[in-house]
């Protein structure tokens, strides 16, 4: 926290605030002892405490460790916590820092649910966030600051795909001049990669659903060498996701173009970089170039009362669930 440089903030009614994980906690008192001072320090009486422990203790999930010194507690036990007492102080405005990255996908659902209760009973929650899919989710309007100025302020879902486009922007294309001076061997040399989204929408993102559409252009110096590209698709994880590779082929002199689409709805949200391979007669690799080219596939879904964070998985494809009765 640091002091303004300038400007004023006024506001009506009792603010609460969550903006780091066990703010005002102690870590000699037990879980309960800091349930009450950290209420005094949010404002509640201790006959409002009281009245709420019982409920502020079974939000947390941590009864079981409730007398237990905070200091043996975990981070994500801090912030269940902390956000069970910041909840239940009933504020007229809830700030909101980030702190829902701590925490499994079950507890980061309740959050969510309880945000959206305080905000649906006319009080006003101010989250702070780096997770699109939250501030989409959760807020009906969003400020994008950048270096303590106003960039965009308006509805969530214009303002997120804006900053969005700002990050990640469109893949650039990574080209050649001169057969000279381009990755290849004596058979082919590299003119051009280039990554796009074949359908893109109008918000000219590569999102989780978007077709992505790899094509490359380059010369044939040797018509007489049989030779096929092939890819490997790798993520931020430096795990090869996929691998592609087209028809071995000797092709006349000059210059071709190849390409391949990868499925929308396939990938999973994330950066991504392609390594190339020219392989000779079936067998002969005699040129990889790695990270040829590079996109970032961006989460924009929207998800109701669920988990909101990046699921784990290489890939992340749409797979249809039946349900039925079964007879006992």
């Amino acid at each position: 926290m640091t002091a303004p440089t300038r400007g004023r903030l006024s506001y009506r009614g009792r603010v609460a605030s969550l903006l780091e994980v066990g703010t005002g906690f102690h870590p000699e008192l037990s879980g309960r002892e800091n349930i009450f001072l950290n209420g005094a320090i949010l404002g509640m009486t201790t006959a409002d405490i009281r009245s709420k422990l019982d409920e502020i203790i079974a939000f947390s999930e941590c009864e079981a460790f409730i007398d237990t010194p905070v200091k043996r507690y975990s981070s994500g036990m801090y912030v269940r916590l902390a956000f069970a007492v910041a909840a239940h102080v009933e504020p007229e405005i809830l700030v909101v820092d980030e702190v829902l990255a701590v925490g499994d996908a079950k507890f980061q659902k309740k959050c969510l649910g309880k945000m959206s209760d305080v905000s649906s009973g006319g009080r006003t929650v101010l989250f702070v966030s780096h997770n699109m899919v939250a501030v989409r989710t959760l807020c009906r309007r969003a400020v994008w600051l950048r270096d303590g100025r106003l960039v965009e302020d308006g509805p969530a879902a214009s303002v997120v795909t804006s900053y969005l486009r700002d990050a990640y922007g469109t893949p650039v294309p990574t080209e050649w001049s001169t057969p000279e001076s381009a990755p290849g061997d004596a058979a082919i040399r590299i003119r051009r990669v280039c990554v796009t989204g074949a359908d893109l929408d109008a918000d000219g993102l590569l999102t989780m659903t978007t077709p992505i559409e790899v094509r490359t252009e380059f010369w044939v110096l040797d018509p007489s060498r049989r030779v096929h590209l092939t890819y490997h698709l790798v993520n931020q994880d430096g795990i090869v996701v996929l691998t592609s590779g087209g028809a071995s082929a000797a092709r006349p002199a000059g210059l071709h173009a190849v390409s391949f689409t990868i499925p929308g709805a396939l990938l999973n949200s994330g950066a991504y970089s392609l390594n190339l391979l020219l392989v000779h007669e079936e067998n002969r690799l005699t040129c990889k170039r790695d990270s040829i080219a590079s996109f970032t596939v961006a989460d924009t879904v929207e998800r109701r009362q669920a988990w909101v964070g990046r699921e784990p998985g290489v890939v992340q494809p749409p797979l249809a669930w039946h349900e039925a009765a079964v007879s006992p």
